[in-house]
């Protein structure tokens, strides 16, 4: 009968590590009990009978000493004055009688004897049930293991092996503090730390020759909350070495070499092993050790599980072996299969991945001559459970394969050149033969990889796509250079397929076919600041060449560049097949140079001629001047983008023998080019598209206020018989733009302006057209103490405003608002547009969202879509950006918003956030102008103390907010509650009382992000709270160090 038990791994390598000062926010810590303020009674091993002779056997000395100490029921020391003492076998036993913690302080040096025969259990030094403990001083522990170390068996080679005796073992000891000591060659262990609780070491230097066996400087077992940091550790065996029952484990700054690296493991040698879970290990240098960071089990292993487990900032020198994860840990039999299955997080520091690539090079027979095939040693270099079982290169023992890679970082200044040149005459062009011909390698493929960073990397020449992803999630690529010929076909620069939550951004791709395609089944997809070409350039498709093909939806293109293609943005759809979706596509903010056909929707690509459906999205900015064409394509599809200030009727000349008559209805437009683009059922896309206009944000605006003037002195004649090119400006700008008063105005939608809609001076109503607006104010939305929201419609028209209606004169509340709309400018700002104003009301009229307040959202449950983790985090990102924007970017800030709550969040239907309620808001007037990567000490810099702590109020709002994002929905309303309800938990990772039941598409990699970013926001100490650009940092898991 097959072995069916399996031995469940998974190591999680998160992004950051939350270690900060005040409150008691450090994650996986408790409390310490420190020295206290009373002096204590003096123990002194001296007067109990032990003789500092270097020969004596003093541990009955030492014994009596300790149990007088610990019975005096008063705060006690133990002293080891300076001078050699030797000991055989010494327990330190408790319980103990006092309150306060028993100190024991080494001055001098303390030796074992050397007869072995002496420890009939497996420890030296034996602290036992005690309550209370610090041990300190400059002392040191000397083994003296070389009497031993050649009659111990290494106990890697048999579960029946021998163990020397620890130097130090602490058992069921609780509230401990170890710091200053030195612990030298020990016969085995030098501590052994079991069942202990709240257990911290720091300022401990470990010693033991590099062939000493079994010689861990630190073993753990079956502890919970112990923190090992600030030390120096040198053994032949782990430096320190975490096993089976441990939780809440954090390991910084600690220096190892020589020795075995630091290890989870191993795992699996007894029966009914306990899991282990939440270890930290974060900011150590390991020099000259055989392994760097390691996870070992023995095989044929019961049931178990470690999960949680971070290695952050390491830096490795001189490692042979940088990560491993050995699931035979213990066999030497060749023949023996582990039944081991991982699920791996892997996420390291470029200086790891480049000692795993030299380890590949110099330990399994890599040669870097030009020439010979160096497969076999780079699948030497990993575990077989590191291939996909589909690879050729090597069989795996499919009990061990992984399929699933949770977290890769790729990155160096590398390159891989698949020398697609060499199969020139070979390529297999896909499009022009049936759908079974056979493709050529992709360079790089990543299947179901999640959480992965690839950066910095170059692809030259590939046989095929340069990268392919398939089924991957929050997989982000930048600053990589991809090139190939433009006569190279199918040799797309990044090839995303089934995937979501994909950044691309400042990369340069120059290929033979699209830079980016993005095809069926991907959500969220981001592609930025792009440099492309040549090419085919940025596109969505094929779409619907098989059956059943899921949609693509929410994908932005924006600051891109493409240069000498053959296609700018392009949408490409096969016929005759089941219609798919293709929507929320957006190409924001694209520079063409020499593109043959800059918009191009095609959906009969790879057909030939075929009638198809004409749809295009009207973007604002556009002069005439502005209108972007394209020549006709092979399939005789003709696409432009219009600006919404031309006349209802408009033709024009495509090529130099269409003409193309678009007539404006609404925001989607239809047209006829002669007989080619005619109504057709099937598959319908729409391209949102800005590109930048020829007239600035600053001439618009000066223009904005300036318009009012020229058209009423051109109304009276003051200009002649003919208009100014001013006041044309004027006039289109004021049809559909603008808010103004008069019920007779027809006002149309600015939804078709996105989130970035231009800068204008909010309007002041009449009250006729506040009433109009708002229909007698009977479409009522939401109703809170002093303000309701309704719905804002303007002659029977769909909805187009968000009007806010408050009791009575609100004071600066208008004039704070107002000054929002005309200070600030962001995608995550929700500026004012017109208002209202007496002593007996104060209306608020804006943008319409769809989705209204964060806070409806949150707690209102009646039919409404329930937000995913994913969706939580977009919202919290975006709220992020738009507080960072008034903080740290906006020119007239720092602008403290005082109100950052759910109520002031609005959401379009992607979810988009919106910032509002600037009523009492304040602006510092500091013109700041900061440095990308110095915005926060250029904040601190520029502000005195009072007014950071005022711009910190918001920040601790958000970190509020956060909690109410992911946190249950039964939580304390109040704030401060709140708080201090979640705190705690935080600090205990006590994530289960506080998520949302059911929240779904939970990331446990999100997860720490979110609450280490709650937790430094809400730190009641303002001084320690971050800035928010340290915020984000925090929230995508980038490095920073000011936290």
């Amino acid at each position: 009968m097959a072995i069916t038990r399996s031995y469940q791994v998974m190591v999680v390598y998160v992004l950051l590590s939350c270690v900060a000062g005040g409150g008691p926010c450090v994650l996986g810590f408790g409390t310490r009990r420190g020295l206290v303020d009373t002096a204590p009674a003096v123990f002194d091993v001296s007067a109990h009978g032990a003789k500092a002779d270097d020969k004596t056997d003093n541990a009955q000395a030492f014994i009596k000493a300790w149990n007088a100490a610990c019975k005096s029921g008063a705060p006690a020391k133990l002293l080891v004055p300076k001078g050699n003492f030797v000991t055989g076998p010494v327990v330190f036993q408790g319980p103990c009688t006092g309150s306060e913690p028993i100190t024991v302080e080494v001055q001098g040096t303390i030796k074992a004897t050397t007869d072995t025969s002496e420890y009939m259990d497996p420890q030296w030094f034996s602290f036992e049930a005690i309550n209370g403990l610090i041990l300190t001083g400059e002392g040191t522990f000397d083994g003296q293991g070389f009497s031993a170390w050649k009659y111990m068996t290494d106990c890697q080679h048999g579960s029946d092996c021998q163990l020397a005796p620890a130097s130090l073992k602490f058992s069921h000891v609780n509230n401990t503090e170890i710091h200053g000591i030195t612990s030298l060659n020990s016969k085995g262990f030098h501590s052994h730390v079991i069942y202990c609780q709240n257990f911290t070491a720091y300022n401990i230097k470990i010693t033991a020759p590099a062939n000493s066996p079994n010689t861990d400087g630190m073993h753990l077992s079956n502890s919970h909350l112990v923190n090992v940091s600030s030390s120096v550790i040198g053994t032949g065996d782990d430096c320190i070495s975490i096993g089976q029952g441990c939780t809440n484990i954090s390991i910084a700054n600690v220096t190892c070499g020589p020795g075995h690296g630091l290890s989870v493991g191993s795992l699996g040698k007894y029966p009914d092993e306990k899991d282990v879970s939440g270890v930290d290990v974060t900011n150590c240098t390991l020099k000259n050790t055989t392994n760097g960071v390691r996870i070992k089990t023995w095989p044929a292993s019961p049931p178990s599980q470690a999960s949680d487990i971070t290695f952050k900032d390491i830096i490795l020198e001189t490692v042979k072996n940088p990560i491993i994860i050995d699931q035979k840990y213990g066999s030497h039999k060749s023949e023996v299969h582990p039944v081991v299955i991982f699920k791996v997080f892997v996420l390291v520091e470029a200086l790891l991945i480049l000692s795993l690539l030299l380890l590949m090079y110099t330990t399994f027979g890599a040669k870097a001559d030009d020439k010979t095939d160096n497969v076999e040693a780079f699948y030497a270099g990993l575990d077989c459970s590191m291939q996909k079982r589909y690879w050729s290169y090597k069989a795996c023992d499919p009990e061990r394969d992984i399929h699933l890679i949770d977290g890769l970082v790729l990155t160096g200044g590398g390159t891989f050149d698949g020398q697609g040149s060499s199969v020139c005459g070979g390529y297999n062009d896909c499009k022009k033969k049936n759908t079974k011909c056979a493709p050529l390698p992709v360079s790089l493929k990543f299947t179901k990889v999640n959480n992965t960073i690839v950066e910095g990397i170059t692809s030259l020449n590939s046989n095929q796509f340069h990268y392919s992803l398939l089924g991957c999630s929050n997989f982000t690529a930048s600053n990589v250079i991809i090139t190939a010929p433009g006569n190279s076909p199918n040799t797309d620069g990044i090839h995303i397929s089934g995937s979501n939550l994909v950044t691309i951004s400042n990369n340069m791709i120059g290929t033979g076919d699209d830079c980016v395609s993005i095809v069926q089944g991907t959500t969220q997809i981001t592609v930025t600041n792009v440099t492309c070409g040549p090419g085919h350039g940025i596109s969505v498709g094929s779409l619907g060449k098989w059956p059943n093909e899921k949609s693509v939806e929410r994908v932005l293109v924006k600051n891109c560049t493409l240069t000498n293609t053959t296609n700018g943005a392009r949408i490409k759809t096969w016929i005759g097949k089941k219609p798919g979706e293709a929507k929320n596509i957006i190409y924001e903010d694209i520079v063409m140079n020499n593109v043959k056909n800059p918009i191009i929707i095609d959906q009969s690509y790879g057909a030939g001629k075929r009638k198809v459906k004409f749809q295009a999205k009207i973007a604002a900015g556009f002069r005439p001047k502005d209108i972007i064409m394209e020549e006709m394509n092979k399939a005789k599809a003709t696409w432009i983008i219009l600006d919404r200030c031309f006349a209802d009727d408009q033709s024009f000349q495509l090529s130099s023998r269409r003409i193309c008559k678009v007539t404006l209805v609404g925001d989607n437009k239809e047209g006829d080019v002669d007989d080619y683009l005619l109504s057709q059922d099937g598959p319908e896309s729409s391209i949102t598209s800005k590109v930048k206009p020829n007239l600035t944000v600053q001439s618009r605006m000066s223009l904005w206020q300036s318009c009012p003037a020229y058209m009423a002195s051109s109304s009276r004649g003051e200009e002649g018989s003919s208009m100014s090119e001013q006041y044309r400006e004027c006039k289109s700008m004021r049809k559909g733009k603008r808010l103004t008063e008069g019920s007779s105005l027809h006002i149309s939608s600015r939804k078709s302006l996105g989130p970035d809609f231009l800068l204008g001076i909010p309007v002041k109503l009449s009250w006729k057209v506040a009433e109009e607006i708002t229909k007698g104010l009977e479409r009522r939305l939401t109703e809170e103490n002093s303000s309701s929201t309704y719905y804002g419609l303007l002659n029977n028209q769909y909805s187009d405003f968000m009007v806010r209606r408050f009791i009575g004169d609100l004071g600066g509340l208008v004039e704070s608002e107002e000054k929002a709309a005309l200070s600030m400018n962001h995608k995550n700002i929700l500026g004012l547009i017109g208002y209202y104003k007496s002593e007996k009301a104060t209306i608020l009229v804006f943008p319409l969202t769809s989705r209204w307040t964060l806070e409806k959202n949150l707690f209102s449950s009646k039919g409404k879509h329930k937000l995913t983790f994913q969706e939580k985090m977009k919202i919290a990102m975006g709220v992020a950006q738009g507080v960072r924007y008034m903080h740290e970017e906006c020119p007239r800030g720092p602008v403290v918003h005082r109100e950052l709550h759910a109520s002031n969040i609005f959401l379009r239907r992607d979810l988009h956030p919106l910032i509002s309620g600037f009523g009492k808001a304040i602006w510092l007037h500091l013109r700041q102008e900061f440095q990308p990567d110095e915005r926060c000490q250029q904040l601190r810099d520029l502000l005195d103390r009072d007014l950071m702590t005022m711009v910190k109020s918001d920040i601790q709002s958000f970190g509020v907010l956060l909690l109410r994002l992911f946190c249950r929905k039964s939580i304390l309303k109040d704030d401060k509650a709140l708080i201090k309800w979640a705190r705690p938990l935080i600090s205990e990772r006590a994530f289960p009382q506080l998520l949302e039941e059911g929240l779904e598409d939970v990331d446990p990699h999100g997860i720490y992000k979110v609450m280490c970013a709650a937790c430094h926001c809400t730190n009641p100490n303002p001084d320690l709270r971050p800035c928010m650009s340290e915020v984000i940092s925090v929230l995508k898991g980038d490095k920073f160090s000011s936290m």
